[in-house]
Formats: C-alpha cells, sequence, structure tokens
C-alpha cells in the first residue's frame, strides 16, 4: 500500500462564497459563472452574518484538521 504523502483541504466559511460568485461557484461538480443576481438574492436570505477565521486563528485550525488525520479509524 502506497503512503499519502500530503493531503489538500479547502473549505469557505458562512457567507464567504455564495452561489452566483463573480469568482464563479460550484453546483453538482459543474464550474459555473458568475451571476450577481443569484448572488444578491442568497446574501439577502443570509440569517447571520458572514463569518472569517481570523489570522490569528489559522494555525489552531490547522493543527486540528492535522490531528483529525492522525488519528487511527
Amino acid at each position: 500500500m502506497q503512503q499519502i504523502c500530503g493531503i489538500m483541504v479547502t473549505m469557505t466559511t458562512y457567507g464567504t462564497w455564495l452561489r452566483g460568485d463573480q469568482r464563479g461557484w460550484v453546483d453538482e461538480g459543474r464550474i459555473l459563472p458568475a451571476v450577481p443576481e443569484l448572488e444578491s438574492a442568497d446574501r439577502a436570505r443570509m440569517k447571520h452574518p458572514v463569518f472569517v477565521f481570523h489570522a490569528d486563528d489559522w494555525f489552531e485550525i490547522g493543527t486540528a484538521i492535522g490531528e483529525s488525520l492522525t488519528r487511527p479509524c
């Protein structure tokens, strides 16, 4: 069995990448172009403010992810 030499983890937080976003967005595995009206509609439906991790928290978050990947199944 081969060893895993790396894992890439990507994620967004609440409200930071909505459907219709100008950077493009994904639906059912397809990359779709910007749709400003859709993004605005989704933003208007948000029930909470946008959440962004503070830079001071990044190391702790990375450590938690790393630890979760090294625990036995």
